[in-house]
């Protein structure tokens, strides 16, 4: 990523799944490896089909993530971090994650970056396992 000089947006989505271990730990030093000075957002999406547990397991060593943030952030100081939690639910509502996150991501927040964070919640069926 060293050769991108213009790039202004980051998009990363991730989703969570049963069968893995839902850990990321490459994000932090793609995110560090980031050369541009024009960074205008950082955007984390994570895509959850449940909502069980979901920070019983850290899914980031999050040192190492704010680290990185911040890294880009004192080269692109106006840039912004939005995270989005979307879940997919038939019935109940989805966890609060706001204070979960804004306490994760409290490093970045006090180096004075703007964090935005939303959950987005569709009710909808998954699609029938088909076995043949």
């Amino acid at each position: 990523m060293s050769s991108c000089y213009n790039l202004k947006v980051i998009a990363l989505s991730i989703r969570f799944a049963h069968e893995n271990e839902n850990n990321w730990p490459n994000i932090p030093s793609f995110l560090s490896s980031i050369t541009s000075t024009r960074i205008s957002t950082i955007v984390l999406t994570f895509n959850a089909y449940t909502c069980d547990h979901l920070f019983t397991r850290e899914f980031f060593n999050w040192r190492h993530l704010n680290d990185a943030i911040i890294s880009v952030h004192k080269r692109c100081p106006m840039a912004a971090l939005d995270v989005a939690f979307c879940y997919v639910l038939n019935v109940g509502s989805p966890p609060e994650v706001r204070e979960d996150l804004l306490a994760r991501l409290a490093p970045v927040h006090e180096a004075g970056m703007r964090v935005n964070i939303a959950t987005h919640v569709r009710n909808e069926k998954r699609p029938p396992i088909l076995f043949w």
